[in-house]
């Protein structure tokens, strides 16, 4: 059995998880303005670099066409070429299993994507989940690695289940 002090570690863990993917979401939508544009490329790459370090050194993200990268560099270029004029990323359903050290969690979110395509301007939007690795490092959660998995991506004028 664990002790109270052992549970409100894990569920102070949980918490400060909940909270830093939330600011992850924030960040990738950040780089849009309310009215469907991009912004300056310095307002950008200021978020961008506030997104990958949501990430340990060593963070790994895996989305397929949507990049495939490690480490903090890498991180940062990925997010600040994604060809979007605006995006919306929600993250629910966390299910969350911290280490009883409180040193290291894996995370499943259920994710739901919208977007507006650069050149296109083609109206994007998915669902799937993130299969997610954090560490503890000092006194902070990090994400370890972000692997996403989507069910369906499709115009907002397609059916997102294929016709029989």
């Amino acid at each position: 059995a664990q002790s109270v002090e052992q549970r409100l570690r894990i569920a102070e863990s949980t918490m400060e998880i909940i909270k830093l993917k939330s600011l992850y979401g924030e960040y990738a939508d950040a780089k849009y303005t309310d009215d469907h544009q991009k912004k300056s490329q310095e307002e950008r790459d200021q978020v961008a670099w506030r997104q990958a370090r949501c990430f340990t050194e060593d963070g790994e993200f895996y989305a397929g066409e949507f990049g495939d990268v490690k480490g903090h560099q890498a991180l940062f270029e990925n997010f600040r070429a994604k060809p979007f004029l605006f995006a919306v990323h929600m993250f629910t359903n966390p299910v969350i299993s911290v280490d009883p050290s409180c040193k290291t969690a894996s995370g499943r979110w259920l994710h739901y994507l919208m977007f507006t395509e650069d050149e296109t301007r083609r109206t994007m939007h998915g669902i799937g989940y993130t299969y997610d690795s954090y560490r503890c490092v000092g006194d902070a959660w990090l994400i370890a690695r972000v692997e996403t998995r989507l069910r369906f991506l499709v115009p907002f004028t397609q059916p997102w289940t294929p016709a029989a």
